[in-house]
């Protein structure tokens, strides 16, 4: 008989706990506990950017925030214009360069440099239930943050077993990036957690012989043009 795979962590468990029963439960209390230190830490990242200078504006927030703001008025320009708020020097400058339209198809010198319309309307869509509060926003982004490392367990547990899943999740629960990023304005976390479901969901739909449901095919069908109008730059690439 061939020897374990020394690497392989869910054999590793399957050694230590012969029990299908002992290692599921053993599974569910890591994976609560890898998903209440990805919730944590992104809290952490949230009272960060609250007591930062920018605050929730920091980075390209500015622009989502203005932006989601005139969506709500039926206007999809970036302008200072009914937005008092934001008039600040910087931010007047860049609002004003190249007629300070938001919504164009690329950038002269940044061909795969969109500006894509999918995180303002998620953002108007926040300050339509909400009202206008940019920290509501960031909250559900840390949540979103959270089930990011849910999903991607699951997926990896189908595909290399639930102990390097478990691996996989902590990682991206802890990484400084991840957990930081998550409360900033911005479309990767929102975007990321598109991408797994779509992925989740292409796995947990397809049958035996490869083939879908038409139905399941026509949902991620939609959920795919979700994701690419969120953060098109997964379709077109990234300019180096």
């Amino acid at each position: 008989m061939d020897a374990p795979h020394p690497l392989n962590a869910t054999m590793l468990f399957q050694n230590i706990i012969p029990s299908p029963a002992a290692r599921s439960t053993l599974y569910r209390r890591w994976l609560w506990l890898i998903l209440l230190a990805a919730f944590v830490l992104r809290l952490l990242g949230f009272w960060q950017v609250s007591q930062s200078h920018e605050g929730f504006m920091v980075g390209d927030g500015f622009f989502y925030h203005v932006l989601a703001k005139n969506i709500l008025k039926g206007r999809y320009q970036i302008s200072p214009q009914n937005t008092p708020e934001e008039r600040s020097e910087i931010h007047l400058r860049v609002l004003q360069k190249d007629g300070g339209i938001l919504f164009h198809t690329a950038a002269i010198d940044k061909p795969t440099n969109y500006w894509s319309p999918g995180y303002p309307a998620f953002l108007a869509m926040v300050y339509w239930a909400f009202g206008i509060k940019p920290w509501i926003a960031s909250l559900l982004g840390c949540i979103l943050g959270a089930l990011s490392c849910l999903l991607l367990w699951q997926i990896a547990s189908g595909m290399i077993g639930s102990g390097w899943a478990l691996f996989l999740a902590g990682i991206w629960a802890v990484h400084p990036v991840a957990w930081h990023s998550a409360a900033r304005l911005e479309t990767e976390t929102l975007s990321l957690a598109l991408l797994l479901l779509l992925g989740y969901f292409s796995l947990r739909w397809r049958r035996a012989d490869n083939s879908m449901a038409w139905g399941h095919v026509a949902i991620l069908g939609m959920l795919g043009g979700i994701l690419f109008l969120t953060r098109s730059t997964l379709g077109f690439g990234r300019q180096a």
